[in-house]
């Protein structure tokens, strides 16, 4: 304990008789009602005097500071309280189970300095005997709690001790490490875990006045209230709310991520439509992409997908059947094509038509304009026509019939051979998908064009309507 001589801080307490009583600065009092000139001379190199009002505040415009020492060196939380003090450091190596104030004035500042034990060495009962102890010796609440380490990085009895302190706790905002060794950088970081701040205070820096002085202004000048009692018996509530927050946030990022991949398969994954009249010439592009040698000589009635994935691309591809000199009737044709729509979700981003290397026949022409007729001029930019060419015949020269079909129905077009590879094909396809910005013909649009085509046949009806009820 400190003694009472010259070199101790004495903060001035009135006394009942009228005589002060004086408090060393470890708490305990000695009683005298005179202080000599050169005793004064003496205590105002540490200590500025203090004016105090009748229950003990002082008023040298500087805040009382409340300051709990956290860690799990006993030696070395002691000498930081000395040096926050002002006072000479003496080893001292016995360890206390239990809570050490000390009072001292620096620098014109009255500080209580509180040396909690080490957590993780005492029981529950004890720990939180000591934890309210310490709270209720800081009147109105502790203004920082400081975790204290000499090492860089931390050993797992500092770690362990900083956990323990930080979930009973729980309060960042009222945290700081103090190293007593210099640090690097790497440890930033992970001092951030354990405290909204950190600083660097070597026990034997000629400096260490000037920093204590900048360290308590800081402290003075934090805009958080002191932590007090009332905040502790809150810190269970709120740490089983922060505990919950982060599980939530963590399945929301899993969702997020969730979702991500989700879109990003459906941005990878490639819609296509196969139409046209000719059934060789759709088993043959099928087949290609399908990467199938057998043949299909069946001309299906009814919309089929196939998924296929090429070079880490999901292909969705729908046979669509003839739609014109068919055995199927209108409402037939209807559903087919909502069908072959539907089965691409969210839409379809490529319509082939697939026609021979010749002069078009009215039954293939016949048949794209069928297709217009239903999907409506907006499948144009969706339409890639592929002209299939023999092995004889290997020219990419268009006959002007085919050249204006091509032309009415948006211009893409593409030849391919029996050796064409599925790659070339599919570089094709591709960058069409990239020209119309990835967007896609859905059932949205489909059901759109449907219900105003529906609005033009009923528009005359209404028209005929209003004429009569005017003539009546």
């Amino acid at each position: 304990m400190a003694s009472s001589s010259a070199s101790n801080l004495r903060i001035a307490l009135p006394g009942k008789n009228g005589s002060e009583n004086r408090r060393s600065s470890d708490g305990s009092s000695v009683d005298g009602s005179k202080r000599g000139d050169d005793k004064e001379k003496k205590d105002s190199d540490l200590s500025e005097s203090t004016k105090t009002a009748s229950d003990g505040v002082t008023t040298t415009g500087k805040a009382k500071l409340n300051i709990v020492l956290c860690g799990n060196n006993p030696t070395l939380k002691n000498s930081v309280s000395k040096m926050f003090r002002g006072k000479p450091s003496k080893s001292q190596k016995e360890m206390s189970k239990v809570c050490q104030k000390r009072e001292g004035t620096i620098h014109g500042r009255q500080i209580s300095v509180i040396e909690l034990p080490a957590l993780t060495r005492l029981s529950e009962e004890e720990v939180m005997r000591e934890t309210l102890q310490c709270l209720s010796l800081c009147d109105p609440g502790v203004h920082l709690f400081i975790l204290i380490t000499s090492v860089c990085p931390l050993t797992n009895e500092d770690k362990a001790e900083m956990e323990k302190v930080k979930r009973i706790f729980n309060s960042n905002e009222h945290f700081m490490v103090l190293f007593t060794t210099e640090i690097d950088q790497s440890v930033i970081d992970f001092v951030s875990l354990y405290g909204s701040w950190h600083s660097v205070v070597p026990l034997k820096d000629q400096r260490n006045s000037e920093k204590i002085s900048d360290l308590f202004d800081r402290i003075e000048s934090m805009k958080t209230d002191p932590y007090s009692l009332q905040t502790y018996i809150r810190a269970p509530e709120k740490r089983v709310r922060q505990e919950l927050e982060e599980k939530l946030t963590v399945k929301d990022n899993e969702i997020k991520e969730l979702q991500k991949k989700i879109k990003t398969v459906e941005c990878v994954k490639l819609n296509l439509v196969v139409c046209g009249s000719n059934r060789e010439l759709k088993s043959f592009i099928l087949n290609l992409i399908l990467n199938q040698s057998e043949r299909r000589s069946e001309l299906s009635s009814e919309c089929v997908r196939r998924d296929v994935e090429l070079h880490g691309r999901l292909i969705s591809l729908v046979e669509l059947p003839a739609l014109f000199n068919t055995q199927l009737s209108e409402e037939e044709v209807m559903r087919q094509t909502h069908r072959c729509v539907s089965l691409c979700h969210p839409g379809v981003h490529v319509f082939i038509i697939i026609i021979p290397d010749a002069p078009i026949s009215n039954e293939d022409k016949t048949e794209i304009e069928e297709i217009q007729r239903i999907f409506s001029s907006r499948i144009n930019k969706h339409i890639m026509i592929l002209i299939k060419q023999n092995s004889e015949h290997q020219t990419e020269k268009l006959n002007e019939e085919t050249q204006s079909v091509i032309e009415r129905f948006g211009g893409r077009h593409h030849f391919i051979r029996s050796k064409t590879q599925v790659s070339v094909l599919m570089e094709k396809l591709e960058q069409m998908v990239e020209e119309n910005s990835g967007v896609c013909f859905s059932t949205e649009t489909l059901m759109m064009l449907k219900f105003e085509e529906l609005k033009r046949r009923i528009h005359p009806l209404e028209s005929l309507f209003r004429l009569q009820v005017k003539h009546d």
